[in-house]
């Protein structure tokens, strides 16, 4: 049986709990929306979470369409955001949820961004095996028609390694996948592993710096494994004629010292002006089983 409950975590203060007494999730409900725990009762986070709010973002855009001082924050766990990346990217978000329940979940309204003209909705349910759904909307509250893809990034635990498996289509004298470099990741870093059947990102407290790549993933897949559990993202598959955000990424690794951000993206996407768009991702939790087995043999297979 999937229970729904009110909660207060860590720093982050009220939360609704889903759970099916093996699998739990918690979402931010005085800030965000985050989904800012994901794993087990045994309260082992696959989320990376900044309890002290040492991750905080300045800018002059922030200054001159929010107020004097205002700053952005990770707080981590899982956002949507919007594509492509910008100064708007950093909308702050510090205040309390709209939160409507729902059989076996809810749906979390952020309210209406007058200066990027998004609202956002995250709707969360989870069935009785544990498997949760994550439905990203935006509703175009602005003046203007936007043109923007639906990001959502999950802000995974320290020492963990991400996996995009790749194309397998047999695409003749046509190539079948890429890989996007962002001007800071240095091809040369052990963290990155381009195989023959997939790419991986490793987690690392003791790296020099940031890194990050993209891919179109016509898998709709994208793994997280760390210590004995892995999560599986499932999301739809990218379309070869799809207009995706940078050069035709549709999943995204990025990771720095402190955690690893596993993404997914929307085609970029024409939103009228009270129109609405949507992106789903399906999370499955796997513990030890033949998945995890697999995953975590194809990682170290080096």
């Amino acid at each position: 049986m999937v229970t729904i409950k009110n909660v207060n975590f860590s720093t982050f203060g009220n939360c609704l709990e889903i759970s099916n007494g093996v699998v739990v999730l918690r979402v931010t409900t005085d800030l965000g929306p985050r989904i800012i725990y994901y794993g087990t009762t045994d309260e082992d986070n696959m989320m990376h979470t900044d309890d002290l709010g040492l991750n905080k973002r300045p800018s002059e855009f922030l200054d001159k369409n929010y107020k004097k001082g205002e700053v952005w924050k990770i707080y981590g766990g899982h956002r949507l955001w919007k594509s492509p990346e910008d100064e708007s990217s950093y909308q702050p978000d510090h205040n309390k949820v709209d939160v409507t329940l729902i059989d076996n979940g809810a749906v979390f309204f952020s309210g209406n961004d007058k200066v990027t003209g998004i609202g956002k909705t995250i709707k969360v349910t989870m069935t009785e095996n544990g498997d949760v759904t994550v439905e990203h909307a935006f509703y175009n509250c602005g003046d203007k028609p936007l043109n923007v893809a639906l990001w959502a990034l999950s802000v995974m635990n320290k020492y963990g390694t991400a996996v995009i498996p790749m194309s397998k289509e047999d695409t003749g004298l046509l190539a079948n996948r890429n890989l996007v470099i962002w001007p800071y990741t240095d091809v040369a870093d052990d963290r990155l592993q381009i195989k023959q059947d997939y790419i991986s990102m490793r987690q690392d407290p003791d790296c020099k710096g940031p890194m990050k790549i993209g891919t179109l993933n016509t898998e709709g897949i994208v793994y997280y494994i760390r210590g004995d559990k892995l999560v599986e993202k499932i999301f739809p598959k990218a379309k070869r004629d799809g207009n995706y955000a940078d050069y035709s990424s549709s999943t995204e690794l990025y990771t720095c010292k402190d955690f690893i951000e596993v993404e997914s993206l929307s085609e970029l996407q024409n939103i009228p002006i009270g129109g609405t768009a949507t992106h789903t991702e399906i999370w499955k939790l796997h513990i030890a089983d033949k998945l995890y087995s697999d995953i975590k043999a194809l990682i170290n297979e080096n």
